[in-house]
C-alpha cells in the first residue's frame, strides 16, 4: 500500500508533525459533533444558532487571514504554531469547567468558537508555511497524502470517539479531549529538531513600509496567476455549497429524524471511512489522472454526495446518512491533495504563508457564509428544500475547474507572478 511506502517515514520531524496532527485532528472531530450537540442538548438551539456557531470557527480567515500571513512570514512558525495549541487548548477546556460550574451559554460557546477558529488561522498558514521547508518539491505530493489519511483517520475515529464520550459523560465535557489533544500536537511541534530559518531583521519603518507590499505581493500571486486564480474560486463555491450543509444535518438528524447523538456517530463514523479510502487512492488517482483531471472527479464525487442527505427524510435515515457522509469523504482527499500541491510547487517559499492565507482568505471567507446562510435557509425553507439548494450549488462551482485548472497534469507549473518579490 502506497501509504506505508515512500521516503518520508525516515524524516524524523515530518513523522512528529504528522504525529501530532493526527492527533489533534481526531480531537477536532469529536469536537465538530460535541460543540454543536451541547447547543442543541443544553441550549435548545437550532438551524440559525448552530450556523452561527460555524461561522464564528470561520470568521477569522476572511477578517485576519491576509495579514496573518504576512506576520508568519515575518517570524518564526513553530514557537507560533506551539502558541496556537496552547490557546486553543485553554479555550476548549473552559467549555467542561462551564457545565460543571452550570454555567454554559451560548455566548460562551460562540467565545469559544471564535478564539479556536482566530488560533486555527494562525496555526494552519504556519504550518503549511512550514512543510515546504520541510520538503523537497517532489515529496510534497507524498506528504499531502500522508496527511490526508491522518486526517482521514481522524474522521473515522473521531465522531465513534465523540458518540460515545457524549453517550457516557454527555457532549461538554467531551470536548476535554480535544483540548489535550491540542497539547500533545504542541508537544509534538516543539520535539522538532531541524533548525528553523531565523526571518530577516527589519527595522521599525521597513517593517512598516514593507507590510502592504508585502500583502500585496501574496494576492498578486494568486489573483495574477490564472490556474490558482481558477482553483480558488472553484474552492471557494464548493466551500460555501459545503457550509451551507452543515448547519442543517444535525437539526435534521435529532429533529425530524429522531436520531440519537450515538446513532450519529455511528453514520458519521461509517460514512468517514470513504475518507480514509479516499486519502489511501488520493495520490494514485492523482498520479493516473494528473492533478486537474482528478480535481473535477472529485470535486463531482463530493458534490453529488450531498444529495444523499435530504434523501434521509423519505426513509432509512441512518442509512442513507451514512452514505451521504461516505461518497463525500471519499471525494475530498483527493481534491485537497491536488489543491494543496498545485499551490505549493507553483509558490516560492517565500511567499508560502501570504499565499495560504490570501488564498484561505477566499476559499474559507465563504465558510461563515454559508454555515449562516444555510441555518437562515432552513429556518425559511425548510432543512430538506436547503440542503438541495446547497448540493445543486456544489455541482455547479465545478465550472470554474474548466477553463484552465482541469489541464493541470503534473506539479511543473509555470511560477507565480510576484515571485521574486517574495524571495
Amino acid at each position: 500500500m502506497q501509504f506505508f511506502r515512500g521516503t518520508l517515514w525516515r524524516n524524523g520531524d515530518f513523522v512528529k508533525l504528522w504525529s501530532g496532527q493526527t492527533i489533534s485532528r481526531i480531537g477536532t472531530q469529536v469536537t465538530i459533533l460535541a460543540l454543536p450537540t451541547a447547543a442543541i442538548q443544553l441550549l435548545h438551539a437550532g438551524p440559525a444558532e448552530i450556523g452561527a456557531l460555524l461561522a464564528l470557527q470561520f470568521l477569522a480567515f476572511p477578517t485576519v487571514g491576509v495579514v496573518a500571513g504576512v506576520l508568519v512570514d515575518r517570524v518564526r512558525k513553530r514557537p507560533l504554531m506551539i502558541a496556537c495549541d496552547v490557546v486553543r487548548f485553554a479555550a476548549l477546556g473552559s467549555v467542561p469547567a462551564a457545565f460543571f460550574a452550570g454555567a454554559v451559554t451560548m455566548p460562551h460557546l460562540y467565545a469559544v468558537a471564535l478564539v479556536t477558529g482566530v488560533c486555527g488561522v494562525v496555526f494552519e498558514v504556519a504550518y503549511q508555511a512550514q512543510l515546504p521547508a520541510l520538503l523537497n518539491r517532489e515529496e510534497l505530493v507524498e506528504a499531502n497524502a500522508k496527511l490526508e489519511v491522518s486526517g482521514s483517520t481522524a474522521q473515522v475515529a473521531g465522531p465513534l470517539l465523540g458518540g460515545v464520550l457524549i453517550q457516557v459523560v454527555r457532549a461538554a465535557p467531551a470536548i476535554a479531549f480535544d483540548a489535550l489533544s491540542y497539547l500533545a500536537s504542541a508537544a509534538a511541534v516543539a520535539w522538532m529538531r531541524r533548525p528553523e530559518p531565523a526571518p530577516d531583521a527589519r527595522s521599525a519603518i521597513e517593517e512598516s513600509a514593507g507590510f502592504w507590499r508585502e500583502l500585496r505581493e501574496g494576492v498578486v500571486a494568486v489573483a495574477g496567476h490564472p490556474t490558482m486564480r481558477l482553483l480558488v474560486a472553484c474552492t471557494a463555491t464548493c466551500n460555501l455549497a459545503a457550509m451551507m450543509v452543515q448547519p442543517l444535518v444535525l437539526p435534521l438528524a435529532y429533529g425530524r429524524l429522531g436520531l440519537s447523538p450515538a446513532a450519529v456517530a455511528v453514520a458519521l463514523t461509517i460514512g468517514s471511512v470513504g475518507s480514509l479510502l479516499g486519502a489511501f487512492v488520493a495520490q494514485p488517482l492523482n498520479d493516473r489522472l494528473g492533478l486537474g483531471p482528478a480535481l473535477l472527479l472529485s470535486g463531482f464525487v463530493t458534490s453529488a454526495g450531498y444529495l444523499l442527505f435530504p434523501a434521509a427524510a423519505l426513509g432509512a435515515a441512518l442509512p442513507a446518512l451514512a452514505a451521504g457522509y461516505f461518497v463525500v469523504h471519499v471525494g475530498l482527499p483527493a481534491y485537497n491533495v491536488g489543491d494543496a500541491t498545485i499551490r505549493q510547487a507553483t509558490i516560492p517559499a517565500g511567499l508560502q504563508a501570504r499565499v495560504v492565507a490570501t488564498t484561505r482568505t477566499v476559499v474559507w471567507g465563504t465558510i461563515p457564509l454559508g454555515a449562516a446562510l444555510g441555518g437562515w435557509l432552513g429556518g425559511q425553507i425548510g432543512t430538506v428544500p436547503a440542503l438541495l439548494v446547497a448540493a445543486l450549488l456544489g455541482l455547479v462551482g465545478l465550472g470554474w475547474l474548466l477553463p484552465g485548472p482541469v489541464r493541470v497534469r503534473t506539479a511543473a507549473l509555470e511560477p507565480a507572478p510576484g515571485a521574486m518579490g517574495g524571495g
